[in-house]
């Protein structure tokens, strides 16, 4: 564990590494990770994405790839404003090889409207495949099916 990172990040880093490779292991074989950014670039993310990287031994992670310009929290907001900050999120500096398939890592998805962002801007810079992968989901039963974690092909 690295010093002066909380444990769980360490923990969900390694678990969500763990689950990888024993329950979806074809994700192995995607190239680069993206983590979705937050909003303050918290370091316990980082270093969330930072284990799981070298737990998984298999990424190169990416983090010029998509930034965000805003700092809305989604916690305890509606619909309507998380969908107006998915606007926070533009094209990073970073270039990479054309038709890379990339994963993308967030903590909670909870509409996927964050995912949704970062997934067009890496289609808009040539990605290949693009797959999501979250640790935990929140249901929010009063917007309905308005998640997108179906049409987005998110684990």
């Amino acid at each position: 564990m690295q010093k002066g990172i909380p444990i769980h990040s360490d923990l969900l880093g390694c678990a969500l590494a763990l689950f990888v490779i024993h329950r979806a292991p074809d994700l192995l074989n995607y190239d680069i990770l993206v983590p979705v950014p937050g909003h303050d670039n918290s370091d316990h993310l980082n270093a969330l994405f930072r284990r799981f990287q070298k737990i998984t031994n298999r990424f190169v992670l990416r983090t010029d790839l998509v930034h965000r310009e805003g700092h809305t929290k989604f916690s305890g907001v509606n619909l309507a404003t998380r969908i107006a900050a998915a606007k926070e999120f533009i094209p990073g500096d970073g270039r990479f090889l054309s038709g890379s398939s990339v994963l993308i890592i967030d903590d909670v998805l909870t509409t996927g409207t964050s995912m949704e962002a970062c997934a067009n801007i890496l289609d808009d810079k040539g990605a290949g495949r693009i797959v999501g992968l979250v640790i935990g989901r929140t249901v929010n039963r009063e917007w309905g099916n308005q998640s997108k974690i179906h049409r987005l092909g998110i684990f």
